[in-house]
């Protein structure tokens, strides 16, 4: 069932064109982001690099050379990703870190002389005996 009206021409025009992209959204949101820092510093020079990231967006999301702005994109994904997946892999771990910290408040944490296990034991319990389950070495330590 084809669209007609305004979502029809809409699709005709952006035929053939890039639309938006990593880069270009990176550049609206980094307009945006500077737009209101500008406007809280009363600082309207930086209003005008705001607009000037906004032109530059969406002229590469209208161009309909899309080898060029492909390239462009590659090349800002190849800067870029190692930075979003160290984030991306920061917020995921941040999970497990709050866990462990819980974990350090109610238990001492040691590592097996043995193999390097890390192993839990209550805090406050004086001089225990730990034993490994891993490898069934045992030592002593102060809880």
């Amino acid at each position: 069932m084809p669209m007609g009206g305004l979502w029809g021409r809409i699709r005709q025009f952006m035929a053939g064109r890039r639309g938006a992209d990593g880069l270009s959204l990176f550049l609206v949101a980094v307009g945006a982001l500077l737009s209101f820092v500008g406007q809280l510093l009363g600082q309207r020079w930086v209003l005008w690099i705001c607009w000037a990231l906004w032109l530059l967006a969406f002229w590469r999301m209208l161009s309909k050379n899309t080898g060029a702005r492909e390239r462009e994109n590659q090349w800002f994904l190849g800067w870029f990703s190692p930075a979003a997946r160290k984030a991306a892999l920061h917020a995921a771990e941040a999970p497990q870190r709050r866990a462990e910290k819980e974990a350090r408040r109610a238990y001492r944490i040691f590592k097996c002389p043995g193999c390097g296990q890390k192993l839990r034991v209550p805090r406050g319990r004086g001089k225990i005996r730990i034993h490994c389950s891993r490898c069934g070495k045992d030592f002593v330590k102060k809880s």
